[in-house]
């Protein structure tokens, strides 16, 4: 009987709750509000944090500079920026080497371009 309750707790440790999507592990709390998304309250700070730091004017990696409305502007319209940052295989994964972008700013940058990209 021991042996059978050890088993049973070994099962239970190795077969714990593993997920590899952030979403998941850290689900939403509330609702994510995209209603007053602009480029320099809310775009910005995002790209500042998740991807200047590889991606800018002095240090292009990948060739891509996204240091400026102007900059992050050709990203976007190429199509590759949204790719990204979504993961949808059309595109390097980004931020690279790092967990994807939360999805409420993910949905905040979407409804930004989907407003036309605008330099606000």
């Amino acid at each position: 009987m021991k042996q059978i309750l050890i088993i049973l707790l070994t099962i239970g440790l190795f077969s714990g709750c593993y997920y590899d999507q952030e979403d998941v592990l850290y689900p939403a709390t509330g609702t994510c509000d995209t209603s007053n998304v602009t480029y320099s309250n809310t775009v910005k700070p995002i790209i500042d944090i998740s991807c200047k730091s590889c991606h800018n004017a002095s240090n292009k990696s990948g060739n891509v500079d996204l240091d400026g409305h102007a900059a992050l502007t050709t990203s976007v319209a190429s199509g590759k920026f949204l790719s990204s940052i979504v993961h949808d295989g059309k595109a390097s994964k980004m931020p690279q080497g790092a967990p994807k972008i939360e999805a409420c700013k993910i949905e905040k940058i979407k409804n930004w371009i989907n407003k036309g990209a605008l330099n606000n």
